[in-house]
Parts: structure tokens; C-alpha cells; sequence
């Protein structure tokens, strides 16, 4: 088993549950993917990533799920109070233009990997 190490946004709970916290995740999310405005195609392009990398930092450490068990994130949003993070308080962007979820999942695809060189 190799060692375990999370995003500095990332907080282990127990063996397969992590705990994402959004007021750190979001901006270092979004400047690593290069997002000069926030919208919910990019809000939601940076959660997403997000999901990809703990996925990636779990594989092979004992933190990751049983054979039948199940990953389980969870997003804490210290702000919502303030509504910073929540999708509808933004316009909608690129999520408007997109035909299917197929092409939404090769673009998270594409950006993770542009992010994560050699990770995918």
C-alpha cells in the first residue's frame, strides 16, 4: 500500500468517506483550470475535477472502500450562508450550450488530464 495523500482541501473521515471543503477546493480549483469568470459550467467543472483527484489519491492506500463498499464525498460549504458557492447564483455559461452529458464528462475528462498530466 503506497501512503495516502489528499489535496490540501481534502479531509479523510473514515476508510472510504472524505470530506471536501468548498471555500478551499473552489479557488485553487478554478485558478489551476485557468477560469477568469465564475459560472456553473466552471463551478461545476471544478467540483468534478476535484472528485477525479481524491478518487486518484485514494487508489492503492488503505483509505480507499471495500470490495463492496462505496466512495462517499462530501462537499462542506462553510459559505453557504453567504450563497458563494451555490450553482444558482450564477449564470449558467457553457452548461447552457452543451448538447449531452457525454460531452460534459469528455470535457471534465480533458481538463482533469490537462491539470493532472499522466494521472488518467
Amino acid at each position: 500500500m503506497r501512503p495516502l495523500h489528499l489535496p490540501s482541501w481534502a479531509e479523510l473521515i473514515s476508510r472510504g468517506r472524505v470530506k471536501i471543503h468548498a471555500s478551499k477546493m473552489y479557488p485553487e480549483m478554478l485558478e489551476r483550470l485557468g477560469c477568469d469568470e465564475k459560472d456553473q459550467y466552471w463551478l461545476s467543472m471544478a467540483l468534478e475535477c476535484a472528485k477525479l483527484e481524491v478518487r486518484h489519491a485514494l487508489v492503492g492506500t488503505d483509505a480507499l472502500p471495500g470490495l463492496n463498499g462505496a466512495l462517499v464525498l462530501i462537499v462542506s460549504d462553510t459559505d453557504k450562508s453567504s450563497g458563494l458557492w451555490v450553482l444558482a447564483n450564477y449564470p449558467k455559461g457553457k452548461l447552457e450550450s452543451l448538447q449531452s452529458g457525454a460531452s460534459y464528462a469528455a470535457e471534465v475528462k480533458a481538463a482533469f488530464k490537462r491539470i493532472n498530466p499522466g494521472a488518467l
